[in-house]
C-alpha cells in the first residue's frame, strides 16, 4: 500500500512507516523539551489507521516507536504541530517522547 506516495506496510495491528530520519529541530519549531525530535506522518496515514482501528508503527534507523491515531491527534492539538511539506502534503509531527517505543 501507498498513501502520499510512501510505502506503508499493514498488518493486523499496524501501519507501519519507515523514515529515513526525524525532524530533528521539531523541539524548537514547536517549544518542546530540549532535543525531542519529531516524526512526521501525513494526515492521510492517521486518517486511514483510524479507519482500520489500527496503531501507527514508526521505524527508523534509531528504533521504532508506536502511537495510537488519536493519541497522535491528541499531540498534535496539544502542540499545534502540523507542517505542510513543500509538495503540498499536510504532516502532523508528533514529538518521540509522545511514542511507545518497541523492542530495542
Amino acid at each position: 500500500m501507498r498513501i502520499n506516495n510512501q510505502p506503508i506496510i499493514e498488518t493486523d495491528t499496524h501501519l507501519l512507516i519507515r523514515l529515513h530520519e526525524p525532524f530533528w529541530g521539531a523541539w524548537q519549531k514547536y517549544s518542546w523539551e530540549k532535543g525531542i525530535e519529531g516524526f512526521g506522518l501525513s494526515l492521510a496515514l492517521i486518517k486511514r489507521a483510524k479507519t482500520l482501528k489500527k496503531k501507527l508503527m514508526i521505524s527508523f534507523p534509531y528504533g521504532r516507536y508506536e502511537i495510537t491515531p488519536r493519541k497522535a491527534c491528541s499531540q498534535v492539538k496539544k502542540y499545534n504541530s502540523r507542517f505542510i511539506a513543500r509538495d503540498g502534503t499536510e504532516l502532523y509531527v508528533i514529538p518521540r517522547n509522545a511514542c511507545e517505543r518497541i523492542g530495542k
